[in-house]
């Protein structure tokens, strides 16, 4: 029996999107050590630079997809169900994988590095959780729980503003938020008096993309307007590579100034890849069988961004990194194996009720 790009409460197109964006995630984490470590005058970096830049968008996705549901007036969501479904979730999460992380971290230092760890240096390791540092992947984490604390003062907008007033706050959003940061980090660049002295970026930070995600799921784009994404987000990877190439070469060593997701260019790639995915796959046919699959993976995807980390560990001890072969061949091969291993662990831990609780 065939059923459309909406079913059963689920939005296929939305969890294909969020399967790609955390293949997407392993991706940028996987490239990103061979980015730091290769040199930059060297064939190999060049490569990782390429992978690293094509999924910049992955982490302004995952916001958006939250807003897409999160800010839906047409969904009952009160500020009691914000805390007790997503909220208390997150917070069991950080203190669980925060604690299993740093104790593994102990662990491999002590008796496979050999390092002694004192008893106060690793109470301070386990202390460090409760304050934004659990490990460095889980700041995502803290991030999503400040949007959701604010998600019933955000839906009041979303009830009542029009088409102009959500224009209003996207194009705030984009220029006080992204734009000027930019400006400032290439400013601060040609000299370092060159200081723009406007913190307005955290003010309005995560919350533009989670109000895109939104908007852009409502939005009506006429052929036009997809183009003119689709060309803007493919010239800012193109821009993203060539800059990062270009400053990194001058600077001798790695450059992250067109990194970030933050940076214009991560903004346009994100917004051309939701609205790329909801162009194709919103209200297509898909088999029941197919739809089946694809919320199971979708439902995983927690538990494979929060093991993806440990994963990539495990095979880099056996001496499978991206540089094992190629990096050509070695990022999407060594991806698809963390994927796979941290999906195969997640479908296991999610059998156990109070482990399904943190993934």
């Amino acid at each position: 029996m065939g059923v459309t790009g909406s079913s059963g409460g689920r939005v296929v197109y939305a969890d294909l999107l969020r399967i790609i964006a955390t293949f997407a995630v392993i991706v940028t984490h996987v490239s990103s050590g061979g980015w730091e470590s290769s040199s930059v005058s060297s064939m190999e970096w060049h490569v990782f630079n390429v992978y690293d830049t094509s999924v910049r968008w992955a982490v302004p996705v995952f916001v958006m997809l939250s807003g897409m549901f999160l800010l839906d007036p047409g969904k009952e969501l009160p500020a009691g169900k914000i805390y007790k479904k997503y909220i208390l979730r997150i917070i069991l999460a950080i203190a669980v994988w925060g604690l299993f992380y740093r104790c593994t971290d102990i662990a491999i230092s002590k008796y496979i590095r050999h390092k002694e760890i004192s008893r106060n240096a690793a109470i301070v390791e386990i202390l460090e959780i409760p304050f934004g540092t659990a490990w460095f992947h889980l700041w995502y984490l803290y991030m999503i729980i400040g949007l959701y604390v604010m998600t019933p003062i955000y839906r009041v907008f979303t009830r009542s503003a029009g088409k102009k007033e959500a224009c209003y706050l996207l194009a705030v959003f984009a220029i006080a938020g992204i734009c000027l940061p930019f400006v400032k980090k290439i400013l601060l660049c040609i000299h370092p008096r060159l200081d723009l002295n406007l913190s307005v970026a955290e003010t309005v930070n995560y919350t533009g993309y989670f109000f895109a995600g939104h908007y852009l799921s409502k939005a009506s784009l006429s052929q036009k307007q997809r183009r003119l994404v689709f060309m803007a987000g493919t010239l800012s990877f193109v821009i993203t590579a060539v800059g990062t190439a270009t400053v990194s070469m001058r600077a001798g060593k790695g450059s992250e100034l067109f990194y970030g997701n933050l940076a214009p260019f991560a903004m346009m790639e994100a917004v051309m890849v939701f609205i790329l995915a909801r162009s194709l796959w919103e209200g297509k046919p898909f088999s029941a069988r197919f739809t089946d699959v694809i919320a199971k993976l979708s439902s995983c995807t927690f538990g494979i961004y929060l093991l993806h980390i440990f994963m990539i560990r495990l095979w880099d001890m056996a001496g499978l990194t991206a540089s094992f072969i190629s990096p050509i061949l070695a990022v999407p091969l060594l991806s698809v194996a963390v994927f796979a291993g941290s999906l195969a662990v997640t479908l296991l831990l999610r059998k156990v009720p109070l482990c399904r609780a943190v993934m």
